[in-house]
């Protein structure tokens, strides 16, 4: 007899008792649309609707990346891949574009800028304060092909091919291309020392005479292509240089042992050998 009770059933005690009535957010008794259970809202820019506590059906919007409840909302930061434009902002028509009134964003960040990598890969010009392929020693070489940037050396010399030019070498005559140097003297560990280059297997072939030697000295070459003639102290600096001359005169060299290496035409070691100035 009791209107707000349905499935009324006699229990065991013989007492007649119903179910209390329950309208759910469809309005249907004892229905399952309860809050916080699956609903749909109708809107196809919403996902993951669901019943709220008043009944009302819900969704959370559908981003600009297809995720419900995402945060690639219209207005809010994107990347659209153009290093052009800067800004870049998802639009109503989830569309990630840039700022276009700016044409061009150079590599130091600066809209219209000037700046621009060099041919070492470096930023400059502009706004940066780098000189675009400087050449810091003034010998023709931009500094990431110049083989000692601190020295001005045009010919690029490396005789031990380690590339350290020989103008800033420590060891020249060695390969060292770490430049060790655990005293601090100046002269590289693989030098550390050594006596120069060893003698050639063919020392008749380019030498000196007399050797002990003081002015003049004859120079013997044989058939080699020789054009010219450098001289070495025992640490691997350059003394001297000569041209092709079959007499020289080594007054001004002071007395020691010296490394003579014979060059051709387009400046190429060919032949190396000592002389003794006594």
């Amino acid at each position: 007899g009791n209107v707000n009770t349905i499935n009324d059933i006699l229990d065991t005690n013989c007492n007649c008792a119903g179910t209390p009535v329950s309208v759910d957010c469809e309005g249907v008794a004892n229905g399952p649309a309860l809050p916080g259970t699956p609903c749909n809202d109708g809107s196809a820019s919403t996902g993951n609707d669901v019943w709220n506590g008043n009944c009302q059906c819900v969704g959370q919007l559908i981003d600009c990346l297809g995720s419900a409840g995402g945060s690639a909302l219209p207005g809010s930061i994107c990347d659209d891949g153009d290093a052009n434009t800067i800004d870049d902002r998802w639009s109503t028509d989830c569309l990630c574009t840039g700022l276009q009134s700016l044409s061009f964003v150079d590599c130091a960040g600066v809209p219209d800028g000037q700046a621009v990598l060099d041919d070492c890969g470096i930023c400059s010009g502009g706004s940066t304060g780098i000189e675009p392929n400087a050449d810091t020693d003034g010998d023709g070489s931009i500094t990431c092909e110049d083989n000692c940037s601190t020295v001005h050396n045009p010919g690029q010399a490396d005789y031990d091919n380690d590339g350290v030019g020989d103008a800033c070498d420590n060891c020249i005559w060695l390969e060292n291309s770490d430049q060790a140097d655990l005293d601090g003297n100046g002269v590289g560990d693989a030098c550390e020392g050594a006596v120069g280059l060893a003698d050639p297997d063919v020392s008749e072939v380019f030498g000196f005479h007399p050797n002990p030697a003081r002015s003049p000295v004859q120079v013997r070459w044989g058939t080699l292509p020789l054009a010219s003639m450098d001289v070495y102290g025992l640490q691997g600096q350059l003394v001297k240089s000569y041209g092709q001359l079959s007499v020289i005169d080594v007054d001004d060299l002071a007395t020691g042992i010296y490394t003579v290496v014979a060059r051709d035409a387009v400046g190429r070691p060919i032949a190396r050998a000592k002389l003794i100035r006594q």
